[in-house]
């Protein structure tokens, strides 16, 4: 199951998931990721610790991300393992959600 902790920075809303982005972890997650979206305030998500994203959770990160582009906040990814990485960007994800490596990285490029 996946799971979310929360912190800010002066910068941005930093969102830390953990788990599987499967049809069971986006269900579990997904009200609360929406409403830390909803924030309309840059957001970083760190996937360090997300094991496997599947379509549903690709979904919820490009939901809020089109949401945040279109009130002229950034929406940046962090830390994904290779497989993580590899399914971002097979499906085109990537260039709509700029990937870093880790999470300082991400926030030096707001």
């Amino acid at each position: 199951m996946s799971e979310i902790q929360i912190k800010s920075t002066e910068k941005a809303n930093i969102v830390k998931i953990s788990g599987r982005l499967d049809i069971a972890g986006v269900q579990k997650i997904e009200l609360e990721f929406a409403g830390i979206g909803n924030k309309n305030e840059n957001l970083i998500v760190d996937l360090s610790e997300v094991e496997f994203c599947a379509s549903f959770g690709m979904r919820m990160l490009l939901s809020t991300a089109k949401k945040l582009d279109a009130a002229g906040k950034k929406f940046l990814l962090s830390g994904p393992n290779e497989s993580v990485l590899v399914t971002l960007e097979t499906a085109g994800m990537t260039t709509i959600m700029p990937v870093y490596q880790d999470e300082v990285e991400a926030l030096n490029n707001l």
